[in-house]
């Protein structure tokens, strides 16, 4: 004797009945019904509906072979109201739905029946029921029992978040990743790095106040982030349209004024607090 798995589903008419009527039908065709699962109301899965179903899975022990336990269970369908499978490989709103899932450990495919049901890992209406009746049973091509199923499908519905400082640290990581490509790529981003290091010991060498320190790290602070949206812009720019035109040209240049005027300004002030530090050396 065999043990086969069959999912059933209904999302029209009396869907209870339609299920238990279903689960009588095979007992008295194919065999034993050891175990039944609850109904499970699930969402249409694979295409829109209004109408909600009633999902079961059912172990049944047989000695009936797999191309006649498709042939019974289609014949099942067809008495129930179900005139064909699906339409056009679309599916729609049905009376009964009754799918082979496992035969024993078989794993067999050909033009009229795959086994294992090759949707079984992605249906939550499937797995569901099949935890339910027979959790530790081993999906003979994945070799997951049915409960680690469960629970690697329930966690790609729901993905565990990172914790909170997992999700800083990687914020800190990806903010060095772009300092890291802004110094790598662009020269004129070195030369500011240069200029701010000078000007930090500079800073030292005159025993600024802190007012003036934090007037140097806001100015070597807005620089960059000048050099950063100007480098944005041109990234996005050669992307969205590589080829060369007079307006993107344009707007380039303008983003490079945006730095120079921004950089000579901090040059300026800079000039201004360490001039008179300067001459009072001498």
């Amino acid at each position: 004797m065999s043990q086969v798995y069959l999912g059933l589903g209904s999302n029209i008419g009396n869907k209870p009945e339609n299920l238990k009527k279903t689960i009588q039908m095979i007992e008295m065709r194919m065999g034993t019904v050891l175990s039944s699962s609850a109904f499970y109301e699930t969402q249409p899965w694979g295409y829109v509906s209004e109408n909600s179903f009633l999902n079961a899975v059912i172990l049944v022990e047989t000695n009936i072979l797999p191309l006649q336990v498709l042939t019974i269970i289609q014949q099942i369908e067809k008495e129930m109201g179900r005139e064909q499978k699906n339409n056009n490989n679309r599916y729609e709103d049905r009376l009964i739905d009754i799918d082979l899932l496992f035969y024993d450990d078989l794993i067999y495919s050909d033009q009229l029946l795959t086994i294992p049901h090759p949707l079984i890992e992605k249906r939550e209406f499937v797995i569901t029921p099949m935890n339910e009746i027979a959790p530790n049973f081993v999906h003979p091509v994945s070799k997951k029992k049915m409960h680690v199923l469960k629970k690697e499908l329930l966690l790609e519905k729901n993905p565990k978040r990172p914790s909170f400082f997992r999700q800083r640290m990687n914020s800190f990581r990806y903010a060095f990743n772009g300092l890291k490509i802004l110094l790598k790529n662009e020269h004129n981003a070195r030369i500011h790095l240069f200029i701010g290091i000078a000007i930090v010991l500079l800073g030292i060498f005159l025993k600024v106040s802190s007012i003036e320190w934090m007037i140097f790290v806001f100015l070597i602070g807005i620089v960059f982030m000048a050099e950063i949206f100007n480098t944005i812009i041109e990234y996005l720019i050669d992307y969205i349209s590589p080829t060369y035109r007079n307006q993107i040209k344009k707007i380039k240049d303008l983003g490079a004024a945006a730095v120079f005027v921004i950089a000579i300004s901090a040059i300026i002030l800079g000039l201004i607090i360490f001039l008179p530090k300067i001459w009072a050396l001498f």
